[in-house]
């Protein structure tokens, strides 16, 4: 406001105006004031004396003061024809009202003391007083009685507003005059200011602004028609445009070249104030040029930003010249953020100072979306949300590195569904998506904020507990278990519960790696679900079950390897009848692994990890398909068709693959086997979890003329239940019950059991584990039909047996 000459002249003169008429108001206000109290104090007592003169003339009789009956009406008469008067009253020296113009007040005390004393006064006096109503001036006249004895005094009661309110409004009309007055003087001095002063000088400053934002192309010349000091400093100032003009390079070709950038550029002075920016820099920070001009250059930034950026401004501008695609955070005027590019040179004076810093800002929005969502794909599940596998890796990756400064354990659980598969296979895909969805809501609410949630794929997750040891982890392990233990899943009127199994592994400074850590709570995971699921696991490295499961995942890479390589063989072990003078040979059919050595690995030690890997399906197909492919070859020529038989295995897993059934068929076109030469053995337990798979299969097969033996009966607990329902040939009594059975009662009485049920449903019986003479002369006399083992023959190649 005061930055205007013309302001400071009028806002001086207004001060000075303002003195005077204040010091006027105030000296009129006491003169005004003295003089009407004079005048109405006068004007009182007049009315006083006159009502004094009533009383004498009714005292002339000998009488009493309080004996003017009637005399009350006189004081109303005195009230009514004054507008001024608040009341008149005559009072006794005691203070007692004896007549008023206040009915009300008759007979009544004074109970102000002041005015009391007042009445008491032998001469005239005047009392200003306040009562609970207002401030009043009382004037008292004393009265006598015709002995010249003091009786009393004529009270009358003027309010105070009565001598200040003339004075006050005669001083209101005094103010407003000289107010008016005033302002009409100054009107007048502003607007001769203005034409000789303020206008000149105007128009100086606008031509000198135009010369530092738009250089001197498009600058007239100031026209000032005074000849006094402003007309002398105009007529200098257009010389010096002139002169200007005529040396100085235009800044409007300068100017059109910044603003056809795409780029925003905004250039800045060497105290880090914006001097220029262009159109696309406007259009990017959401600003009006005026707006941004001469203001710091942290306005286009947050602070927090800038003060990052500042520093390397300072370092890498200033020192070195330059900066370029300098990642940061714009802001706009609205207080958007957005990401930007900052590329920055210096141009630097004839004293080699830095003079300007011309500066490229270009929005970085799209190139920015587009890394944080390669950064989302590669760290997060697009289906929960959650983090995956890449991601906790590098957390635990961040953790291991820690254990250098601070060895606090921490836990980390393996979680893997239970029964989701069936979810999937009732419902489809979409619903296990859901399903996954619940449940991944449901467990990170059950767990703390700090907590890592991670999907590791499908249907297994990982969780990192942070300063958590494994005995605190198993507790929160357990409550996951029971949070979806009770969670119910509901799709199209199905109703679905699940389980989970987790394994745990406190990670502590002994672990070395992130691969050992996941591959050690995977180990004691698969040992949960083995356990019936829905528990939970503890890694420890001296379990046994641990140990045999880390044996399996190492014989793995093995398997795979000698699939690659075909490095398996096929070994046959001998079926015997107990009735003897059979005159067909029966084999078993026996897969064997070679190791790279040349080495023949048992069964034992390949089959558990392929059976738990999920690889027996492959498996086989490669020992129907090779001994198939052979069988012409080493069989047709030494045995004849109707004379052998040969039992292949086939897994659970198997039963359940689609086109199994439709691989198998095609293979006995392919190669012309006789179906009356296979016969096909499958376990009590995938007949039995596979039933109507497993029925499908037997039926269409037996249809061509293979026959069907039932594995390792009586292993399960429903045995007999669905052997009525299974169409095999033949059952395999399970060597559990006669490796033993010469000198096991329990065990002889079983497979006499088996054995007559067997027969009384029209099957034949095989007892498996025969390893001497003694178990083959009980066989005999409980009347099994065949017998298979090493006491029998062992497993050797084809040519052995030959």
């Amino acid at each position: 406001m005061f930055n205007k000459l013309q302001v400071k002249i009028i806002f001086l003169l207004f001060i000075a105006l303002a003195i005077t008429v204040s010091a006027n108001y105030f000296m009129s206000n006491s003169i005004l004031k003295d003089v009407l109290t004079d005048a109405i104090t006068d004007r009182a007592f007049t009315t006083g004396d006159i009502l004094k003169m009533q009383i004498d003339n009714l005292l002339i009789l000998p009488r009493d003061l309080d004996e003017l009956a009637g005399f009350e009406y006189i004081c109303q008469d005195v009230v009514s024809t004054k507008d001024d008067i608040q009341y008149a009253e005559i009072v006794d020296l005691e203070g007692k009202i004896l007549y008023s113009s206040d009915f009300d007040r008759l007979n009544t005390f004074i109970e102000n003391e002041e005015l009391v004393e007042a009445a008491k006064s032998v001469e005239d006096n005047t009392v200003l007083y306040k009562d609970e109503t207002g401030t009043y001036y009382g004037f008292f006249l004393p009265v006598y009685n015709s002995k010249s004895e003091h009786l009393g005094a004529v009270f009358l009661s003027y309010t105070k507003e009565t001598i200040t309110g003339p004075v006050t409004k005669l001083l209101q009309s005094f103010f407003i005059m000289g107010w008016a007055l005033f302002l009409l003087v100054l009107l007048l001095i502003g607007f001769f200011l203005n034409f000789w002063v303020t206008k000149p000088i105007l128009s100086l400053y606008h031509a000198t602004r135009e010369i530092f934002y738009k250089g001197t192309d498009s600058i007239e010349t100031v026209h000032v028609k005074t000849k006094d000091e402003i007309g002398r400093l105009a007529t200098s100032f257009n010389l010096m445009v002139t002169k200007l003009k005529e040396t100085t390079v235009s800044k409007l070709f300068v100017d059109n070249i910044i603003s056809s950038m795409t780029d925003a550029v905004i250039v800045v002075s060497s105290n880090n104030t914006i001097e220029t920016v262009n159109e696309a820099a406007l259009s990017l920070l959401e600003y009006r040029e005026e707006e941004l001009l001469n203001q710091p250059v942290s306005i286009i930034f947050d602070d927090q930003d800038f003060a990052i950026f500042s520093r390397e401004w300072v370092n890498e501008v200033k020192e070195q010249g330059q900066l370029k695609n300098y990642e940061t955070i714009g802001c706009t005027k609205s207080g958007k953020s957005i990401p930007v590019l900052f590329s920055c040179s210096v141009m630097k004076s004839n004293e080699k100072n830095v003079a300007y810093i011309v500066c490229t800002v270009r929005d970085n929005t799209e190139a920015k979306k587009a890394e944080d969502l390669m950064y989302y794909q590669a760290n997060f599940d697009v289906l929960t949300g959650l983090p995956n596998r890449y991601y906790m890796e590098n957390e635990i990756t961040r953790v291991l590195k820690e254990f250098d400064t601070n060895e606090t354990p921490h836990t980390f659980l393996s979680l893997d569904l239970d029964k989701f598969k069936v979810v999937n296979d009732v419902c489809g895909h979409h619903a296990g998506d859901q399903l996954i969805k619940h449940l991944a809501l449901m467990m990170k609410q059950t767990l703390q904020p700090d907590v890592i949630l991670c999907r590791i794929g499908g249907d297994e997750f990982g969780i990192l507990l942070f300063n958590t040891d494994i005995s605190e982890g198993c507790k929160i392990a357990e409550r996951l278990c029971k949070v979806v233990r009770d969670f119910h899943f509901v799709w199209n009127d199905n109703m679905f519960t699940l389980g989970v199994s987790i394994g745990a592994v406190e990670l502590n400074s002994n672990v070395t790696s992130v691969q050992v850590l996941l591959s050690s709570a995977d180990r004691a995971c698969y040992i949960s679900k083995d356990k019936g699921g829905n528990r939970v696991q503890v890694f420890d490295e001296d379990d046994k079950e641990l140990l045999e499961r880390h044996e399996e995942m190492n014989v793995m890479p093995g398997i795979t390897k000698a699939f690659e390589e075909d490095r398996f063989v096929l070994h046959y072990q001998p079926i015997v009848s107990t009735k003897g003078g059979s005159s067909r040979d029966w084999f078993e059919v026996l897969i064997r692994m070679v190791d790279d050595k040349g080495n023949i690995i048992a069964p034992g030690i390949f089959l558990p990890a392929a059976q738990r890997y999920n690889v027996m399906p492959n498996i086989d197909r490669w020992v129907i398909h090779h001994f198939f492919k052979i069988y012409k070859e080493q069989v047709e020529g030494h045995f004849d068709g109707d004379d052998v038989l040969f039992n292949i295995n086939i897994s659970g897993a198997s039963l359940n693959t689609d086109d199994f059934l439709d691989f198998v068929m095609e293979e006995f076109t392919n190669h012309q086997v006789p179906p009356n030469t296979i016969c096909f053995e499958i376990t009590e337990t995938s007949a039995v979890s596979n039933f109507v798979d497993a029925a499908k299969f037997i039926n269409k097969l037996q249809d061509m003329g293979c026959s069907f033996a039932l594995d390792d009966f009586g292993s399960g607990l429903s045995s007999f239940t669905y052997l009525k329902y299974l169409p095999v040939d033949y059952i395999k009594i399970d060597g559990t019950f006669v490796r033993e059975m010469e000198h096991n009662k329990i065990d002889y009485a079983m497979v006499s059991s088996i054995n007559e049920i067997a027969h009384l449903m029209g099957k034949k019986t095989i007892a498996e584990y025969v390893e001497n003479d003694e178990i083959f002369s009980c066989l005999k006399e409980i009347g099994v039909d065949f017998g298979q083992g090493f006491g029998l023959g062992r497993p050797d190649t084809l040519e052995h047996y030959m």
